[in-house]
This record gives structure tokens, sequence and C-alpha cells, in this order.
């Protein structure tokens, strides 16, 4: 081969590697295609005028309507987002977005939505959100609460024990947390507590006896309701005329009046829990029947000598089978008819259940542990007992129900 051949052979190759190196830069340098997609939303950046509430909401429960420009009217093209948080798109359309916030406590958080298809976020909102659930008046890691209730000043008074089984009587906390000892010292632990006429303190702890709580001293009884021995009253409540109603593991109600005139009314149960409204006496438990079964049954107060025949409320081991099958050990009511029910259950620690029959787990995924007892406070704050196999269950929870109680008729 001569030597003109093979230079021009040696420039053909160097050409052919210098294009396919040059191909193969130009490949590596070319720049990751763009989310930007004006088909979708045209491209127009989204904006936010006002949002609903105007101002905080309750973390990982309140639903917040945001309304302004440009958004999808598909849900899952909008991104909301609370610091770095992401929040769960409920409805949307191109002007308002409805979301659920998630768990994350601030006072001034970053609000920001965008939209797939468009290149910029919106303009940022400060936004409040708080709390729905939170540890309340926390003492020692090793106390265990039962019995609670509130007086109108909203003080809490709660029963607790060691988890050894020690009572350490029971305990006022004031609205802000400070605690101070009330009484109730000589029991292990009160399984129902209320305040009744003039103040007092009334409590009850399986024994066949209605107690009265001095703010100093011991408990007294105030009225026995058959001998020493007898199964015992496990809560109670107070009426409109000031009676009061108690069950327990017996199989009877009682009545009591302010002169301490017992009657009794016939009604085969393991109850755990009583309240009044509405002119209705409430019980939850273990019904003795045909089906043996975790059931809520009211009976009209006709007046304090008589009770209208026992209603089935709730078949609440027929909404809540197995596996789970959780017992009822506390009820109370909002003022606008919603019934609260705390189980045994961890997994639905608390229940709600609609005036209209419906039923589901109330704040799924805030609420751990077993609720034992209610106090509802004097705004829209549930106070509950809780616990459970870890010590982390055992505690006293403030709850913010976006709801006022339904009256305690014994607080004045």
């Amino acid at each position: 081969m001569n030597t003109s051949m093979m230079l021009h052979r040696t420039l053909v190759s160097l050409m052919a590697i210098a294009i396919a190196g040059g191909l193969f830069m130009a490949c590596e340098e070319d720049p990751p295609a763009s989310l930007y997609d004006p088909g979708r939303t045209g491209g127009l950046t989204p904006t936010i005028v006002s949002i609903a509430p105007s101002d905080s909401a309750l973390a990982g429960v309140t639903t917040i309507v945001i309304t302004g420009t440009n958004f999808s009217a598909t849900p899952t093209d909008n991104l909301a987002f609370f610091n770095a948080s992401q929040a769960t798109i409920l409805q949307a359309t191109t002007t308002q977005l409805t979301v659920r916030a998630p768990v994350l406590i601030g006072d001034a958080i970053s609000l920001k939505v965008t939209v797939l298809g468009a290149e910029l976020f919106s303009n940022v909102v400060q936004y409040k959100l708080v709390a729905a659930v939170s540890q309340f008046g926390a003492g020692a890691t090793t106390e265990v609460p039962s019995g609670i209730t509130c007086d109108n000043q909203g003080n809490v008074f709660v029963s607790l024990q060691t988890e050894a089984g020690v009572g350490l009587g029971i305990k006022r906390i004031t609205p802000a947390g400070v605690r101070s000892d009330f009484g109730g010292l000589g029991a292990p632990s009160w399984s129902g507590l209320k305040i009744g006429p003039a103040d007092t303190l009334f409590a009850v702890r399986n024994l066949a006896a209605i107690y009265r709580i001095p703010q100093t001293g011991t408990p007294v009884i105030w009225r026995s309701i058959g001998t020493p021995g007898s199964p015992g009253i496990l809560d109670f409540d107070f009426d409109q005329e000031l009676n009061l109603w108690a069950a327990g593991s017996r199989d009877s109600l009682y009545r009591l009046t302010r002169s301490k005139n017992v009657k009794s009314f016939p009604f085969p149960g393991n109850i755990r829990a009583v309240r009044v409204f509405q002119n209705f006496l409430y019980i939850g438990g273990l019904v003795y029947a045909a089906d043996t079964l975790e059931k809520i049954v009211r009976f009209p107060i006709i007046s304090s000598d008589s009770l209208g025949p026992a209603e089935f409320y709730f078949n609440f081991s027929e909404a809540f089978p197995i596996p789970s099958k959780p017992r009822v050990n506390a009820l109370t009511f909002a003022a606008n008819g919603d019934l609260f029910v705390g189980t045994d259950s961890v997994a639905s620690t608390i229940v709600i259940v609609h005036p209209d029959g419906t039923a589901e787990p109330f704040y799924p995924g805030l609420l751990s542990g077993q609720a034992v007892s209610f106090g509802y406070g004097i705004g829209p704050e549930l106070y509950v007992s809780t616990t459970g196999s870890v010590t982390a269950h055992k505690r006293i929870l403030r709850i913010n129900t976006e709801r006022l109680g339904a009256p305690y008729y014994g607080r004045q």
C-alpha cells in the first residue's frame, strides 16, 4: 500500500472518531426533558387568594379550602405543601382546592401550591396548624389514669395510680396544666368521677356504694347500694332534676335522689358507662341477652321513679366485629348529638356515633391506647384517660373535638 493511500485511510478514521465523539458529547450535554407541560393547565402559575379557616386549623384533622387561580380540576395534578409536608387533596376545581393538612404543628407554616404543567410555585401564605390531640397534665411516666371529669371552671379531676396498682389519689389539674392533690386517697383507683350539686366530687370504684370525695381527708360513703361484697357500681351520671343514675357489674340500674332514696330497675348486663342526654339514660357495656353483645342502650326518663322501655341505640359488636372485639368503656355526648364511645381497642381508641346511626373511628391515626373514661370540658376539649400494654398509652389526653360538649347536669 503506498503512502498516500495509508494517509487517506487514517484521515477517514480520525474524522469518524471525531464525528462519533461529537455526537456522544452532544447527547451527554442535552438538558433533561422539562416537566413543564403547557397542554395540561396552560402553564400558568397558580395563586392563593384566601384560605378557610382563615388563620389556623387542626393538624391532620380540619378540612381546609384554598381559593385561588390556575388550579387543576384534576385533584392529582395539584400539590399543596405546608413547609415540606404534603397535604392530602380531597377535591379540586380550577379555583378551589379542598385539602387535609398534614400532622405538622407550628405557628408560622409556609403554605404554597403547585400544579403539574406550571413552572413555578404559587405565592406563599403563612398559616398556623395546632394539635388536635395532646398529652395533658403530665406527671410521672408510671402513672395510670382512670376516672376523669371537669368542673365549670375547666379544672380537670383525675384518679391516678402507679403501674403497680398503688393509689395516688385524685389530682386537680387547671386548664393551664398545673397539678395539685385533691383527695381520694385510700383506693387504688376510681372508675367514675362526676361533679355534682354544690360542686361536690362524687366517685365510684366497683363497690356497692357512691362516694363523696372531700378536698382533704378520706373518701366518704354518700350512699350504699346493697351490702358489702355486692357487685359494684362502675359509672353514674346526673339528670336535669339532679337524680343520680348508676350501673355496674350487677343486674339492675339505680336511681338515687338528692335525699339518697334508692330505686332499682332490673336490667341484666355488665354496664361500664352511664350518660344522661336529652332526657334519656344511656348505658354501654356487655348486655346479657340472647346474643350477649357490647351494646349501647337508652331508656326514656319518664320521671325519677319511672323509665321507659329499653331501646337498643347502637350495636357495637355488630358494627366493629371480630377480630378487634372492642368493649364499650366510656360514653359522652357533644351538644350536636354526636356520641363518643371509649373502647379498649388500640386501633379504634374512640368511636363516634352520629345521630343518624353511622359510626367511624374518631381521629384515626392520631389516637392510641384504650379509652377508659371521658370528661368534656367547658369548650370543645374532651379529656380522656387512656391505658394499654405499654407505658406510652397510659396518659391523659386533651382532644379538640371541634364541637361543644352536651351539658353535665350535675355540673352547675
